[in-house]
């Protein structure tokens, strides 16, 4: 089986790429491709893994052919990173990313785990989300998304001898995050030996996951022909933010202040959201 991965150097990506190799290599070539290959050079699995660099959205270029007709794609790339907020998600990027499925599932792919969705699909509505609940986003960015998967479950439908997964990723966190995330600014205060840390109150709930588990779960999904449809990749339980920051502060031994309610919370975001992971427990993978 040949195994494409988009977004290979990014976050998640650096990790599901190490995921294959280590779990899924034998009997399996496995391709990653992203923009830039320098950032490629520095990872783990470079020497492991057939690599190449492209912008996917070049329309000059079949990508089908490119990457020499690969069987599973694990779609990882979106371009418009970290402002949630900009238009261009659903003005231009949806489009993109709809015209290169599209031709790759006209081309032959059989199967697309799309390992790029959000729980902001979900909307600004509290509580355990499970799958079937009705999607209803609120930004640019998960509009964007949520339409995307809608294009392609139509694409689904009509293409024979394909399937899609569609996977819904709560807060992933761990080595490679961004550096603009809650954990990661945290981490550098502690490591600056800052005095104190100004943050919300930090009673929000969200739903918490290492990038190595969910890295664990996109790659046997990828592998699992009986999964389709949208799956939530989260812990299933739900942790305050103030919570995470005091436990990643007893965890490194540091003694910074909470500076709590220091900023308000995001009207655009729920107090409490968490993901239902029952759907892929069930799967026994």
């Amino acid at each position: 089986m040949r195994i494409l991965i988009t977004g290979a150097t990014g976050f998640i990506g650096n990790h599901v790429v190490t995921e294959l190799v280590k779990s899924h290599g034998s009997g399996n070539e496995i391709v990653a491709t992203s923009t830039s290959l320098e950032k490629a050079r520095k990872t783990s699995w470079y020497s492991d893994v057939e690599y190449m660099a492209h912008d996917i959205y070049d329309r000059t270029v079949d990508p089908y052919e490119l990457f020499n007709k690969p069987d599973v794609l694990i779609h990882l790339a979106w371009s418009g990173f970290p402002n949630y907020t900009q238009a261009s998600h659903f003005e231009h990027v949806l489009f993109e990313e709809y015209r290169f499925h599209k031709h790759m599932i006209a081309s032959g792919l059989k199967r697309l785990v799309y390992a790029g969705g959000t729980y902001a699909e979900y909307g600004n509505h509290d509580g355990c989300m499970k799958e079937e609940a009705l999607s209803d986003p609120t930004t640019p960015y998960s509009i964007a998304k949520d339409t995307l998967r809608k294009m392609l479950a139509l694409l689904a439908q009509d293409a024979t001898g394909f399937s899609l997964c569609w996977c819904r990723l709560f807060n992933v966190y761990g080595e490679g995050q961004n550096k603009g995330t809650f954990l990661a600014q945290l981490i550098s205060a502690i490591k600056n030996n800052e005095k104190s840390f100004n943050m919300s109150a930090g009673e929000q709930l969200r739903d918490f996951i290492p990038v190595v588990v969910a890295a664990d779960r996109i790659a046997k999904l990828a592998a699992a022909a009986e999964a389709e449809g949208i799956y939530n990749i989260c812990s299933g339980t739900p942790t305050s933010l103030r919570t995470l920051a005091e436990t990643t502060i007893e965890r490194m031994n540091a003694s910074i202040h909470l500076n709590l309610g220091h900023y308000p919370y995001n009207t655009h975001e729920p107090m409490a959201i968490w993901g239902d992971g029952t759907k892929y427990a069930d799967l026994q993978l």
